[in-house]
């Protein structure tokens, strides 16, 4: 998250998208396909990865398309092409 959203009421409606999110995917069922594109992939990776981290079923596929995520960021050996 990024350090504005820390000290500011952009911190709730985050916090509100994410659980959202995480409601809706629960709703839907532990089978569901999630697909995000623009915008939502950050919140939709931190829904997922949040679920994931309390053990909770994770989903069947997570496409994300032409969002803010930038992998090559990382400098991991899988994010480093020969």
């Amino acid at each position: 998250m990024r350090a504005w959203c820390r000290s500011t009421p952009a911190r709730s409606i985050w916090t509100d998208y994410v659980a959202y999110v995480q409601d809706f995917i629960r709703h839907v069922g532990p089978e569901v396909n999630v697909i995000s594109v623009c915008q939502p992939t950050v919140p939709v990776l931190a829904a997922i990865s949040l679920m994931a981290s309390r053990g909770e079923k994770t989903r069947a596929t997570m496409t994300m398309m032409g969002g803010p995520i930038d992998a090559a960021r990382a400098r991991r050996r899988s994010t480093t092409w020969p």
